[in-house]
């Protein structure tokens, strides 16, 4: 791989979108493209009406996504909510006959044979959804001095995420032809190393979960490690 023809395609989590991965941009070689697509609620999709549903979205992004992952090798790294999206992106694609990314790379959340159900939000107030947030902000992010407008939005995209969850459901399959690695923040406090363990399942290729430091956001403010394991993941041959 040369440094000009990586892509790492980034799934945010819930009420996240493109400004959490910046340090992740930074830390990457020259040339090595995150793209984050747009969830419901982002970008493109901003005034997109309630209703959508995972399956629907995989299949928009994968349409989206497929010129540019035919020209490059190109790598999934899922946070959170993400991974939920990203497992079922990376099996449409495959399914397709689609190129194939080199890795999933998994944070944040357990894998889906062991996931907790979403809970319904409709009952939460928006200031208990934003002390949620804050509390796996990570420190020295200046959650409370972010403007309360960017907060307001995170709110309406964490709800919109939540839909898609509840109304998901995972079809068991068989191990995914590519490798699938997991992180955990060893500060992360509301996972272990256990509860993301179960994503070896999801692969042929087993490998233990990499520890690394930082919290459930690790990937905003402790981000070398897991930029050399996508790096490495797009200098791999292909599947």
């Amino acid at each position: 791989m040369t440094d000009s023809q990586g892509l790492v395609v980034a799934l945010p989590p819930a009420g996240g979108g493109t400004g959490m991965f910046a340090p992740l941009r930074k830390a990457l070689p020259d040339g090595v493209t995150v793209v984050v697509p747009d969830l419901p609620g982002r970008g493109r999709r901003m005034r997109q009406p309630p209703g959508q549903t995972v399956d629907g979205l995989v299949a928009e992004l994968a349409a989206e996504l497929a010129p540019r992952l035919a020209r490059q090798p190109y790598v999934v790294f899922a946070a959170c909510f993400g991974t939920v999206i990203a497992l079922e992106l990376v099996w449409h694609i495959i399914d397709r006959e689609l190129p194939r990314p080199r890795a999933l790379l998994v944070s944040g959340r357990h894998p889906p044979q062991t996931a907790p159900a979403f809970e319904p939000l409709a009952e939460h107030s928006d200031e208990e959804i934003l002390d949620r947030l804050g509390q796996s902000w990570p420190s020295g992010s200046a959650w409370h001095q972010l403007p309360e407008t960017f907060r307001a939005l995170m709110v309406r995209q964490v709800r919109m995420d939540n839909d898609l969850g509840l109304g998901h459901r995972h079809v068991p399959r068989g191990p995914l032809p590519i490798p699938v690695r997991a992180y955990h923040g060893i500060d992360d406090p509301e996972l272990t190393v256990e509860d993301v363990a179960g994503w070896s399942a999801h692969t042929a290729e087993p490998s233990p979960v990499r520890l690394v430091p930082g919290g459930h956001y690790f990937f905003m403010n402790h981000v070398d490690e897991l930029a050399e394991g996508l790096t490495a993941a797009l200098a791999s041959p292909p599947r």
